[in-house]
């Protein structure tokens, strides 16, 4: 009864914790749908974003994994939870992937929709407004950003497996006692184990973020074994032994972005969806992680209508989400949602039935999607005025 009565401690002392008024997870509370089928970011979850190429999973991985919590970190400090994240960013420098956050935040808090090349006013026809800069240097704005940085750290300088984890493990043991145990193998020779490991901070969720896996290199090792390594040794055991959560974002292989049409020419939309089968390096990634999400336009592949919603009009600001595995939940949910890959900002889709009959119901739908039509033209002009 071991093992029960400690499960049962376990759950008596979330519910405690619950009860006071503190949360077990930092919510996605800028996506109440979703939120209600996952409860956010907690500790010893390993986490999966994958989509084919070009289709916005760093965007997502960022939005979910780095902006959403901290947003609510910042307006929240005391609900309980904090979180300190390692970005090993693979694609991207440190400087690049800064202005990003940036453009992120013009967007979410002020409504400002510029992208990351005209903040750095690097169009010919478009130079930096001196208002946006006058937020940029504002008292606001940057103690956000301090805020944001005691908190993430932006790694572009190590590209391999053994770099990646000597890092992360040199953080979980500096922050936290590693209490060993011996045990004697059947050569009689005795080694050392990790028996357990107390964190300085017990309500701290380390998170390591890898974006993204193809493009992890090491002397002498194929991609499969750079991307298995990571996974199954790696992120396990920062998963297993320091309570770690973290975050792979990995692309579908190119079969998987193939388009695929039917004997008439239409285009088998299921085909070319994010699929578990079609993770690209290494697909035991999937028997590793907790949770695994995907992102998928149907705009790229030419539909005019999906869901109900009108491509024609949202274009690229169209995504959907699924939740492709999830081991401590509900799974093969889909949701729409607007999409701005500049910004790298998800807002949830209002749910439309293409069929509905009651016309009051069909009404609404309508109303509430001309109004998403028209943000959407909206913020499309703005972005157009910025290079005419």
């Amino acid at each position: 009864m071991k093992l029960f009565d400690e499960t049962l401690y376990e759950i008596k002392q979330n519910k405690s914790i619950k009860e006071s008024g503190k949360l077990l997870a930092i919510p996605f509370h800028k996506l109440p749908k979703l939120s209600t089928v996952l409860p956010g970011i907690r500790k010893k979850q390993y986490s999966i974003v994958t989509s084919n190429t070009k289709e916005g999973k760093t965007q997502l991985s960022d939005f979910l994994f780095v902006h959403q919590p901290l947003e609510f970190l910042y307006e929240n400090p005391n609900f309980g939870l904090d979180l300190f994240t390692k970005y090993y960013s693979l694609e991207i420098g440190a400087k690049e992937k800064m202005t990003q956050f940036i453009s992120y935040r013009l967007f979410s808090k002020y409504g400002i929709a510029i992208n990351p090349n005209n903040l750095k006013s690097q169009f010919e026809n478009y130079t930096l407004d001196a208002e946006i800069l006058k937020i940029l240097e504002s008292s606001e704005f940057k103690d956000y950003f301090q805020f944001l940085e005691e908190k993430v750290e932006i790694i572009d300088g190590i590209k391999h497996t053994t770099g990646i984890m000597v890092d992360a493990e040199g953080w979980c043991r500096k922050n936290g006692n590693v209490i060993y145990d011996k045990v004697t193998w059947e050569d009689g020779s005795e080694h050392k184990i990790i028996k357990n490991y107390i964190p300085n901070n017990p309500d701290l969720i380390f998170q390591p973020i890898v974006d993204h896996a193809t493009l992890l290199a090491e002397k002498g090792k194929t991609l499969y074994e750079c991307i298995k390594t990571l996974s199954s040794e790696h992120f396990i055991k920062l998963k297993n032994t320091y309570e770690a959560s973290p975050v792979l974002v990995q692309q579908q292989n190119a079969a998987s972005t193939t388009q695929q049409f039917t004997n008439r020419g239409d285009t088998v939309l299921e085909k070319v969806k994010p699929d578990i089968e079609g993770l690209a390096g290494c697909k035991d990634t999937r028997q590793d992680a907790t949770l695994m999400l995907g992102i998928f336009s149907p705009y790229k592949y030419k539909q005019s209508i999906y869901e109900g919603w009108d491509l024609t009009k949202l274009k690229d600001y169209h995504r959907e989400i699924s939740i492709m595995l999830n081991r401590s939940g509900r799974s093969n949910i889909a949701m729409q949602m607007y999409f701005n890959g500049a910004n790298s900002y998800f807002k949830e889709l209002p749910y439309v039935d293409p069929d509905e009959e009651d016309p009051i119901i069909y009404n609404k739908q309508l109303n509430a999607m001309n109004k998403v039509y028209s943000f959407v033209e909206e913020n499309r002009q703005k972005e157009l005025s910025m290079n005419i």
